[in-house]
């Protein structure tokens, strides 16, 4: 049998490739690389779910897009709740993490039957009242007092969180949290948010998530990158972001959200006010008057009664009468076209065709100066004398080869 494992956590990899050495062992970090990587067929896969509301994601993108026959050995934890009801798998059993070494084998050897899988729901139910308890136990920061500022840590190493809590927990309020859910609920409160995207493109999805809402894209994020797993940064429509490697810069990391704590938070551009243009000028009494003897002259040349030709044949008789032609009335069309030229010609806009047309003009005037003055320079380069002498003494020359011939 072929076992695909999927946990970051080597210790649990290890005693787990020792209690199935009978069996072939391939073990990865996430989904993600395990779609990338593991071309071959496999009986089995067992997923370390400590990343909640993420496992589930994960274990849904596995199962839709490569592991589709394979059986699925869930290792849940207390303190990360996953909801087997999310999980679109067929075949699917839930392990406690802490019985994983022990009943894993057993586990791979049952058949999940179709009464099994309800009986699930109700541990899931006896899980989610203690969170509120999993919230104050991790957070061991002190107590909030008014002008302190925020960080949220996003990340499911404890390691690595109790490092940021340990050098920013004495001067700032920590919070952390391990699942994109509750990211988005306490990413509202935050100055400062470092989210750890060792999950890859999860964390990348999380964090274009967080960037389509107004609030929390305004935030200032400190991404921490993992070498194996890298994320597109440049994609991600955050404005105020800074990357490091999570474990060669963790220390600039760090001293970065300081700084970032230390100054005013960014302030929100916003949309400047559009003024409102400037009233149009008086058109002067000749202007009008000259727009009155346009329209006058239109007037006259535009029949007021259109003109029909008559019809060679005569046409039927319809039972309603036709309708008569009426005339054209254009003193409505009259009013609105001198109300709009008034409002576009100004004296301002005919002073500054004027000025472009005269500026134009000595331009041209100036050009056709320069070309005169470089055609008579030319000219009196050129040696005419010397050219006709030579091209005299051609002619000759040719008359005298066909007299002597």
């Amino acid at each position: 049998m072929k076992v695909l494992v999927v946990s970051f956590d080597k210790s649990l990899i290890k005693g787990i490739k020792e209690a199935l050495k009978d069996y072939e062992i391939i073990d990865v970090k996430n989904g993600e690389e395990a779609i990338n990587t593991v071309s071959t067929y496999v009986d089995a896969i067992v997923y370390d779910a400590i990343s909640g509301s993420i496992s589930e994601e994960d274990i849904n993108n596995m199962y839709q897009k490569r592991f589709k026959d394979a059986k699925y050995i869930v290792l849940v934890d207390e303190l990360f709740p996953v909801d087997m009801n999310n999980i679109i798998v067929k075949k699917k059993v839930k392990l406690p993490r802490e019985e994983a070494l022990s009943r894993i084998k057993e586990a791979l050897l049952e058949e999940p039957k179709e009464e099994e899988l309800p009986t699930a729901l109700p541990e899931i139910e006896l899980v989610s009242p203690p969170l509120p308890q999993i919230e104050t136990g991790y957070t061991e920061t002190p107590p909030y007092e008014e002008g302190r500022r925020k960080v949220l840590v996003v990340s499911f190493d404890s390691t690595l969180t109790d490092t940021i809590k340990a050098t920013l927990g004495t001067d700032y309020d920590i919070t952390s949290v391990k699942n994109v859910k509750e990211a988005m609920e306490k990413a509202r409160e935050a100055d400062v948010i470092i989210f750890d995207t060792i999950s890859g493109v999860i964390a990348q999805k999380a964090l274009m998530e967080m960037s389509q809402s107004e609030e929390l894209s305004q935030k200032q994020y400190i991404l921490l990158i993992d070498e194996l797993f890298t994320i597109d940064v440049d994609s991600i429509p955050l404005p105020y972001k800074y990357s490091f490697s999570r474990e060669a810069q963790l220390g600039r990391a760090i001293e970065k959200a300081r700084e970032l704590l230390k100054a005013p938070p960014p302030i929100e551009a916003k949309p400047a006010v559009e003024e409102s243009p400037p009233p149009p000028q008086e058109v002067s009494e000749e202007v009008l008057g000259l727009l009155d003897e346009l329209f006058k002259e239109q007037k006259e040349e535009i029949p007021l009664e259109p003109t029909f030709e008559k019809a060679e044949e005569t046409p039927p008789k319809s039972e309603k009468p036709l309708l008569e032609p009426t005339a054209i009335d254009l003193s409505h069309l009259e009013k609105t076209l001198k109300e709009h030229i008034k409002e576009v010609l100004s004296q301002k806009v005919l002073e500054e065709a004027f000025k472009d047309a005269l500026q134009e003009l000595s331009m041209v005037s100036s050009l056709e100066k320069v070309l005169k003055e470089e055609i008579n320079r030319q000219l009196s380069l050129i040696d005419v004398a010397s050219i006709i002498r030579e091209e005299a003494s051609k002619a000759l020359r040719e008359r005298l080869k066909e007299l002597i011939t």
